[in-house]
């Protein structure tokens, strides 16, 4: 087997910076179905910067908003597109479509669905050979919501989800 060379070297190390970046996103979108706060909380360096339109904050303000925010929400799911990142050194950045369903409500009647639609902006930093988030953007394109059509209660619905749900899995990579 050839021996990889230094240029291969570098290309690879490029190669394992973008897939860290690539699970700090997958795992935001885990972590906020989830309602996994300090799990969340860990993708995150202490000093990251916050900006949703509505509210802007730190690491610390953050994860108390998004908790009151992301708890109004019987169910929860966050799609995201594949990013469009760039790695360089020790710094990455992200631009990420998504979409958002989320139940408002308890499925009793009048519970409303949400689509939302928008994109995230992603700042990476790599300290000690670790990768974490350093600042989120996130731009709303659009919002629409809908009465609920399917409030029978079955039980594969993803009513609920938390750490404590019995199909929880932390997959933090």
């Amino acid at each position: 087997m050839k021996e990889i060379d230094n240029a291969e070297r570098v290309q690879l190390r490029g190669l394992l910076d973008q897939q860290a970046c690539r699970q700090l996103l997958e795992s935001y979108t885990c972590a906020v179905d989830w309602m996994n706060w300090s799990g969340l909380e860990d993708l995150f360096w202490p000093e990251a910067e916050f900006d949703f339109g509505m509210w802007s904050g730190s690491r610390d303000q953050y994860i108390p908003w998004v908790t009151a925010l992301e708890s109004g929400y019987q169910r929860r799911l966050h799609l995201f597109g594949i990013p469009r990142l760039s790695v360089q050194a020790d710094n990455g950045s992200a631009e990420v479509g998504a979409i958002m369903y989320l139940r408002i409500g308890d499925n009793s009647p009048g519970t409303q669905d949400e689509l939302m639609f928008g994109r995230y902006q992603v700042q990476f930093c790599k300290r000690s050979d670790v990768w974490r988030m350093s600042k989120l953007t996130f731009l709303l394109n659009g919002a629409h919501r809908f009465p609920a059509t399917d409030t029978g209660g079955a039980a594969f619905f993803a009513d609920g989800l938390s750490p404590q749900h019995p199909l929880f899995t932390q997959t933090r990579v």
